[in-house]
Order: structure tokens, then sequence, then C-alpha cells
């Protein structure tokens, strides 16, 4: 049976080969890497799968016998006697047993139901549900009109909002334009939190009217009064909510309508309320932009759209839409593992030790040995490792072609790094042969990462001088700015705040050297903030594409990361978090040593961490291009239960991407229900060509990382031969 996640990455990577037969899949032993020594931050649990309807439960197995030992390397007859050679005979296949997968009957189509993410970010209450049912309401209240309006003109959410939502009540008025001194307001739920609600407002008026200073007003905002053009901007705003918040509720039984559209949703599966709410109360942006009533027939499965001609056509083209993003939301990430031709080409490949900053437990790497010595296999090598390349860049263009109508933070980052082994297959003999390991990278089963930090401690111990001497090739950022040791970094922290429930909250913070004020004192910009939601199953961001290009003589792998994070609105985050980042400072100490392990931010310690990010960032520019190559000191800090903090070691990492990928991207950060992007999706515009050139430009890019590349590894060169003198 094909692999489920497989046949979704079919959907974004043409290159992907149909499906094999049966007989010759599950056909890999693998062993799953030890990493309960990892931190927290990096988990990703594996997600529970439902079994299909039709699929059989696996039965018990007998037991296993061991298996015979594979023979041992050979060690090289003079050099490093510590690399192992593949034996002269490779053990007889006949007498090794493999572990297969349970094998199930083949089910046609059929999979677990799609879980759908929802659209909407809470829950409605069960009294605005009466109120959009047009339910009569539990009581009532009159409030001065200028408190009204100067406390909507004021207030993202009036006060009489905010104390009716506290009890579980909805308050609601349509007493506009009465001209009375005081407006009706009616009071939905519970009849006893209605009763709540209405004494919490009276008390509340009662403190606006007589006294300001009255005992309990410092727990609302001050009522001021409006100037005639304030008062007539309120009574504009006010009328401008009402008329669009009509169209929340259901549409009235008796109303004649100039048109009724519908739109059949082409998903058997779909349940409305599991994405848009119990009352589609995500579709609302949509029935107020369009004056439009929105409702779903079930026998239909349809949408229904009630309104004007020109307002139902527009309706429709934005619930068209917002099917594609519901596709959006649904995306399964593309993971792919290739490797690019290097100065000789590998008949074999080994697995290396290597060594994570966060992990006691040594990672393996993969590295190629050997030379192929036929020319018509060397030829079709390096026509192989060519295709790679192209498979990478279509993989790039049927992504972007897929995002137009995500709304999450992405971001595309090219990041060079040590690649290492996961989820594998045990090599026989320590050796895997070509064929054998591209077999095992293509399967479903494999997993393989690449590091985030560059790799070896020496060559990360001299990266900034290593860069910093780059000049033929890199430029600084900034015109003002002449020599690469001159460039000044920016100074960035990441807090996770623990909110299993939900998901994780991240709070990001940016600060950038500025100019030395007059007692010589170093001065730092504001800092950006930026609010994110980490997936609640991983604790981490969402990787739509997962792709290294390996050079198997050093393990250093290019990792193409196109990741999504979901968008946080800072007004829907509570109290305790949102007022966090007003208490974060700098420290300058710690400023002055940004390459120490002392933390160069100052915050409240008490606060529901789990963990801590600090980041040093020097940015150059790519001398011909308009990339960015990026140099990060990371740092990660893991705040236990008892509040005291971990400090891992501080390493460096390499990046290289466009500014205006981010500027693009950030329109899906903050798109509407029903919208799309508008950017360009054409792979050219994403991966221009160099400056007075007229070469392909995402093979421009491809020189200039196996450039950036080669650099490094000779750099690591000299710490292997300083290690053998």
């Amino acid at each position: 049976m094909d692999d489920y996640e497989l046949e979704r990455a079919r959907a974004w990577d043409d290159s992907i080969p149909d499906p094999p037969d049966a007989e010759a899949q599950n056909k890999f032993e693998w062993q799953d890497v030890d990493n309960s020594k990892k931190k927290k931050r990096g988990k990703q649990p594996v997600r529970p799968v439902q079994r299909a309807p039709n699929t059989p439960q696996p039965t018990d197995q007998p037991p296993r016998t061991s298996r015979p030992a594979p023979p041992a390397p050979v060690p090289w007859s003079g050099g490093d006697t510590n690399r192992p050679r593949w034996p002269q005979r490779a053990p007889p296949r006949a007498t090794t047993r493999w572990r297969q997968q349970p094998k199930a009957q083949p089910v046609l189509r059929q999979r677990q139901r799609l879980q759908p993410r929802p659209l909407i970010d809470h829950a409605e209450s069960e009294a605005t549900l009466l109120w959009r049912d047009r339910k009569p309401p539990a009581c009532t209240v009159r409030i001065p009109d200028y408190i009204v309006y100067s406390d909507r003109l004021h207030n993202p959410t009036p006060t009489y909002e905010k104390l009716a939502a506290e009890v579980g009540t909805f308050i609601y008025s349509e007493d506009f334009g009465s001209g009375n001194a005081t407006l009706e307001f009616k009071i939905w739920g519970d009849p006893s939190k209605a009763a709540e609600a209405k004494r919490a407002v009276m008390t509340w008026i009662d403190i606006n009217v007589k006294d300001q200073k009255a005992p309990g007003s410092s727990k609302f905002p001050r009522v001021v009064s409006l100037t005639p053009k304030l008062r007539e901007r309120a009574e504009r705003n006010w009328a401008r909510s009402l008329k669009r918040n009509t169209f929340r509720q259901a549409p009235p039984s008796n109303m004649p309508f100039e048109c009724i559209g519908s739109f059949h949703w082409p998903i058997d599966e779909f349940r409305p309320e599991e994405t848009f709410g119990i009352s589609l109360e995500a579709l609302d942006p949509i029935r107020m932009d369009a004056s439009c009533y929105v409702t779903f027939d079930r026998d239909r499965r349809a949408f229904q759209v009630y309104g004007k001609v020109s307002d139902v056509q527009s309706a429709l083209s934005r619930l068209r839409k917002t099917f594609f993003q519901f596709c959006a939301r649904q995306i399964s990430p593309v993971r792919t593992y290739l490797h690019h031709s290097s100065a000789e080409t590998f008949t074999h490949v080994y697995l290396e030790d290597f060594h994570l900053a966060n992990s006691e437990t040594p990672k393996k790497s993969p590295r190629g040995e050997g030379c192929l010595k036929d020319e018509k296999k060397l030829d079709s090598a390096q026509v192989q490792a060519k295709l790679n390349i192209s498979r990478l860049r279509l993989t790039m263009s049927n992504a972007l072609h897929h995002l137009h109508y995500l709304r999450a933070h992405l971001q595309l980052r090219l990041r060079l790094g040590m690649f290492y082994l996961e989820s594998y297959q045990e090599p026989h003999g320590g050796m895997y042969a070509m064929s054998e390991y591209e077999n095992m990278t293509s399967a479903s089963q494999f997993r393989g990462t690449t590091s985030e930090e560059l790799g070896g401690r020496y060559i990360e111990g001299r990266l900034l001088k290593l860069v910093q001497s780059w000049s033929a090739m890199i430029s600084p950022q900034e015109a003002m700015v002449e020599d690469l040791s001159e460039v000044r970094p920016s100074y960035s922290v990441e807090f996770v705040f623990d909110e299993e429930s939900k998901g994780d909250i991240n709070l990001s913070m940016v600060w950038k050297e500025s100019d030395l004020d007059e007692s010589g004192k170093l001065q730092f910009t504001e800092p950006t903030k930026q609010w994110t939601r980490l997936d609640r199953f991983d604790g981490g961001v969402n990787k739509l594409i997962d792709t290294s290009l390996t050079d198997l003589s050093s393990g250093l792998a290019w990792q193409f990361d196109l990741t999504s994070v979901g968008p946080e609105d800072e007004s829907k985050i509570s109290v305790e978090y949102r007022s966090f980042p007003d208490r974060v400072r700098l420290d300058p100490s710690g400023v002055l040593l940004p390459l120490s392990q002392k933390a160069f931010v100052r915050y409240n310690p008490f606060a529901r961490l789990k963990s801590v990010r600090q980041i040093v960032r020097y940015h150059y520019m790519i001398i011909g291009t308009d990339y960015t190559l990026q140099i990060s000191n990371i740092q990660d800090r893991t705040i236990n239960s008892d509040k005291t903090e971990t400090v891992l070691e501080p390493r460096w990492s390499l990046e290289v991407f466009r500014v205006e990928w981010d500027t693009m991207f950030g329109k899906n950060h903050s798109l509407g229900i029903g919208t799309k992007a508008d950017w360009d999706d054409d792979i050219e515009e994403w991966f221009q060509k160099d400056w007075g050139s007229e070469n392909d430009g995402f093979q421009s890019l491809m020189e200039k990382l196996q450039e950036i590349e080669k650099r490094v590894r000779d750099a690591a060169a000299e710490e292997d031969e300083g290690s053998m003198d």
C-alpha cells in the first residue's frame, strides 16, 4: 500500500516517482536515534494515526532469531586506520533476516478523515449564539450616550462588552440615532449571569457619572468628554459597526432578497463547525465586507449567500478563496534528501560520529568512500547530481504555487550545517553501497536532519574572522560601512511561554546598534517584537519543505527550509504575556561581551517560561546579488521547574536568504479570510539572476552556495591537518 505521506508529497514534487510494487516496499530495517536527551525545544513527538476501517491490526510476531554479526571493516593499509573500509566480499544476503513492517490489506482511497485546523482562535459563547439566532435577551440596561461614545472611541473593546464577557454573557445595542440621552443595551445569556453583568455595568456607570475618584474607579478606563468633532467621528464609527454586525446574525425569515447564491463545498468529509465555528463566525469578515448573510445547508452541502447581486458575487468569490485557504492548511511537508557532485564520485558510504551541542549521544553523519573508475557509471553519477539540482528547483517552484492562501508566518532560509541520520537502515559491514544508500534515503521511513549549528568547534570558533576575510565575495550590508570587520551585529532574543493546551507562545524581540551618544555610550534602537504560536503537537514550527543537499565528502549540507508558524494577534494574548516585553531590557555588560555565555537581556524571572534563546547576528551582502549572508551566534537556555536555568553551549550557524522573501511572505502573516497574498510565484522572481548576468538565477545561487561551502570545508580541513601533525 502506498505510503500516505509520500502520496501527499507528490502533489508538491512532480519529480517523485510513482509508488513501487508492494513487494518492493518495506524492505529496510530501521534504527531510530535516541533523542531522549535532546532539549525540549526540538522535540517532535509522533502524532497518533488512526487506522483505516478495513485495515487489520498487526498480529503477534514470533520471536526473532539474532542476526549474524556482520563482517568487521577492513582497515586501511596506510593513513587513517580509524576509517572503515568496505569488505572485499559482501555478506550473503540469504543469511540476513530483515524486519518487515506488518502488511495491511490494500484499501482503495480509504484514509483517516482529515482533522482540519480551525480558522477561529476561540469558540463563541452560548450567549453570543443566542444573539446570532435572534433569541430574546435576558435583560436590558441603559447607558448614557456620552459614556458609550467616549468608551468606544478610546478602547478597542468597549468596557461594557468586557464586563459582559467576563461573566459569560453578550451585550449589544441597536439603539443608534434615537436621540435619547441614554441608550438601551440588551444582554443575552443565562438570566442569573445576565443580572450579574447588568450590576457590573451599572457600577461602571455610577463611577463615571458620580465621581471619577470613587472607590473602584481604578478598575475601569477613564471616560473623557468628547469634542463635537470626536463625537461625530464616534457616531459614524458605531453606525458603520452596527450595519456590519447585522450580517453576523441569522437572516430574517420574512426578508426578501435580490439574489441568493450557492457555493458547494467540494470535500465530502467537511464539517463546517469544525473549521468555521458553530455559527460560521470565521466567515464574519466576508459577511460584513460584502453585506451578505451566509448560512450552510447541510442537506445540499452548500453555503447559501443572501443579498444584492454584486454583493453575493463578491461573497461567493471569497468563499471560493476560503476553500483554497482550507486546503492550504492541510498541506503535508515535503522531505527530500539529495546529494550533489564533489571533487570525487563515491562508490560507498559509511557513518561517522557527530556531536551536537544539545545532545550527549553522538549522531551518525554520512561520508563517501571509494572512487568510481568506470566512465559510464561516472558520467551517470554526475548526471544524477545535476538532476538533483533540477529536482530541488522544481520542488521549490511547486511549493510557491501552494502558499498564496496560507495564513501563517512563513520563512524561507538556506542553512549550511552537518547532515546526520535519525531513522535509517543499519549498514552491512559498516558500509552502504551508493545505490543502497540512495534507495534508503528515498524511502518514506528514512529521516535525516541538517544541524542548526555549522558543526565543529574549530570552524565555529573562527567563523566570524573567516567570514570577515571574504572581501572578494561579500560586502557590508550598510552603505556607510566599508570594512567587513566594522559590521555591527543585531541582538535578538526569543522567549517561549508555556501554554501547551493551545500551543506555546513565542515572543521574538530584536535590537540593533545605533550611534554613540555624547558620552560615548552605545545606543540601541527600540526593539521590534513579534508574537507567534508554536505547533501544539511538537512545540515547534511546521516545515513545509525540508530538503537537504549533502556533500558526502565532508557531511556538510545545504538545508532548504520553508517553515510556517501561526501568527498571534497581540490583543488576544493574555495580559500576563502581553505586558512581559515592557520589562525586557538589554544588559550593557552582556552586550559588550556578545560572544560569551553571559545573558545580554534582563527579564521577569517569574514568568511561565520554557526556554530563552539569545542570538547575535551579523549580516553581509553577497556581491553582485541581493542575497544576504547571515552568521549567528546562538545560545539556548532551558528553564527548569524550579526556575533554574540549564545553559547550553553557544554555537554558530550560517544562512543565506533574500530580504525580499520576508517582504513577500509578510503578506501571508495578516491574510484575511477569503483573500490571497498577491506576490509573484514565478521561480525566477524568487531566485533572480545576478546583476548584469543572463544565467539562470537558481543555478547561479547554487554555484555561490557551493563556493561558500568550499571555503568552510577548506577551513575545516586545516583542523584535520593540524590534528594529524
